[in-house]
């Protein structure tokens, strides 16, 4: 795994990441918040998944935004919560 703690209870990571939550969660992970199309292939019970997909390189809307931020302010209310994309370094490292 290759997940950064960014902050308080604010993880970064790859879709991998998130999908190997279902076998192991050594953050406590209890929130997902993915910028990707694709969805987390092997989910992790006790956890909550949004997906708010943002594509590479393109302007992200005002609505996009908004979701983001909302679901990341809920996600952190409920614990500590993994942002990501596909590889974890442009769309979630720019939320």
């Amino acid at each position: 795994m290759s997940i950064t703690r960014i902050w308080e209870r604010l993880y970064l990571g790859s879709l991998k990441d998130a999908s190997q939550l279902a076998a192991a969660n050594p953050f406590g992970i209890t929130a997902v918040v993915s910028l990707c199309s694709h969805k987390v292939p092997h989910r992790a019970r006790n956890v909550s998944y949004t997906r708010v997909p943002i594509a590479d390189s393109r302007p992200i809307s005002a609505r996009q935004f908004e979701a983001v931020m909302a679901a990341i302010a809920q996600g952190i209310r409920q614990g500590n919560l993994l942002i990501h994309c596909v590889g974890g370094v442009s769309r979630s490292l720019i939320m």
